[in-house]
């Protein structure tokens, strides 16, 4: 069975950075992925996907991309379940992204001709290279939040984090 999944579009709004309880970086954005075709009013038809990236990923993402930055993300689908407080059963469809790639605008570099980075660039210290740590606070999770320790993948076939 095959869980991944390659899209290519534009962050909507800042990412948003968390800490862990246990200590682990997570990130979190939305992108705009425009389909193929257009609806029946001429219109563009675009689907917002959830982005979560983790640890040195989620750093990286933290550091470099905002909104309007058009980016390239390898990942696989996680489904997140949960109920409601009227007991209703809930689902919230993620992707947790295994690559990033900054494909234009957006750096918080600044110019220059360097290529835009990608979080393979990433030192193994879990910072990304760059001006130091970006303008999004991180903040502790707490109990109320949606994640939790025991959402972090621990047993990352492909040898990740």
């Amino acid at each position: 069975m095959v869980n991944s999944v390659v899209l290519v579009g534009r962050l909507g709004r800042d990412p948003e950075m968390k800490v862990t309880s246990g200590g682990a970086s997570m990130c979190k954005f939305s992108i705009a992925v425009d389909r193929p075709y257009r609806g029946p009013d001429g219109e563009k038809v675009t689907d917002w996907l959830d982005i979560i990236a983790w640890r040195e990923r989620a750093e990286f993402c933290g550091t470099y991309l905002q909104k309007g930055t058009l980016v390239a993300i390898q990942g696989r689908v996680h489904v997140r379940k949960w109920e409601s407080p009227e007991g209703e059963p809930r689902r919230a469809y993620e992707i947790q992204a295994e690559n990033v790639q900054i494909l234009s605008g957006g750096t918080r570099s600044g110019g220059g001709d360097a290529p835009p980075p990608s979080d393979e660039d990433a030192p193994p210290s879990g910072r990304a290279n760059g001006p130091g740590p970006s303008s999004n606070a991180a903040k502790k999770i707490t109990d109320g939040d949606s994640y939790d320790d025991a959402f972090e993948p621990n047993d990352d076939p492909y040898g990740g984090e």
